[in-house]
């Protein structure tokens, strides 16, 4: 990544990428490359951000292009502290019919410590390889999975500021479309990745520590249920009911390492 100064503030980024996933098992051998590139730019003066963004996987044997421009501070003076943030993008999939992607959030500050957002987002999406079956065990692969990702995602979060060092959140989301399921295969034992119409909703809580100015520590609680609207009466299997997620994040200096 490489972001460049422009005359009048305005910033150029552009960033690159390259991944690689193979997987082995007795005699069959599966490989996906996945380069890609990105460039946005930034003009704080409107303020508005622009970009383009394309990547390939060779084991789908397509290539992605996503265009969007966004304003983050659309300011609402009748009503104190409320502000819009708003996306607007296109994405065309090789061989899918292109879409239309709005994201839209809306934030209430009610004081510098209480924080309220609402979020509506559109998703589509080629499916990884890697999130496929290599995040997972005893997967079977689904060399006829050509369906792409479309989801509503709905969200709301309620943030408060404990101290200086600790930050509290409560969510509650609702996502429903075309999404990834795992669904059993008795014949041979393993999981087999579909795209099933779905919808999921539940509720989240978030604590976040800051440690210094550069390490930040955080604990998070999911609780959440899913529907297979394709077979209304049928269990997800795969879908964890509830979820803890603990991580450890340092930055510093635009680098910026996870663990969890």
């Amino acid at each position: 990544s490489a972001p460049t100064k422009f005359q009048g503030d305005n910033i150029l980024k552009i960033t690159g990428w390259a991944e690689n996933a193979e997987v082995e098992d007795e005699g069959v051998s599966y490989q996906d490359f996945n380069p890609g590139a990105q460039l946005e730019l930034e003009i704080p003066q409107v303020p508005l951000n622009v970009g383009i963004r394309a990547e390939n996987s060779s084991y789908a044997d397509k290539s992605q292009f996503h265009l969007w421009i966004k304003d983050e501070a659309i300011d609402f003076k009748i009503i104190k502290g409320l502000s819009l943030g708003l996306e607007v993008g296109i994405k065309k999939i090789e061989g899918v019919t292109s879409e239309v992607l709005p994201h839209l959030k809306l934030t209430e500050q009610f004081n510098p410590k209480l924080r309220l957002q609402v979020e509506a987002e559109r998703e589509f999406y080629l499916p990884e390889f890697d999130d496929l079956y290599l995040s997972r065990d005893y997967i079977d692969v689904n060399e006829e999975l050509d369906r792409m990702v479309k989801l509503w995602n709905y969200e709301a979060q309620l943030k408060y500021e404990l101290s200086s060092v600790a930050d509290l959140s409560l969510g509650v989301f609702y996502n429903r479309g075309e999404d990834i399921i795992w669904n059993w295969d008795s014949a041979n034992s393993l999981a087999r990745p579909e795209i099933r119409n779905m919808s999921s909703w539940g509720t989240k809580l978030d604590l976040l520590l800051h440690v210094g100015e550069t390490f930040e520590q955080g604990i998070s609680y999911t609780y959440q249920k899913a529907e297979n609207l394709d077979d209304p009466g049928k269990s997800i299997p795969y879908y964890p009911q509830n979820i803890v997620d603990i991580w450890l994040r340092w930055s510093a200096g635009g680098w910026k390492i996870d663990m969890g």
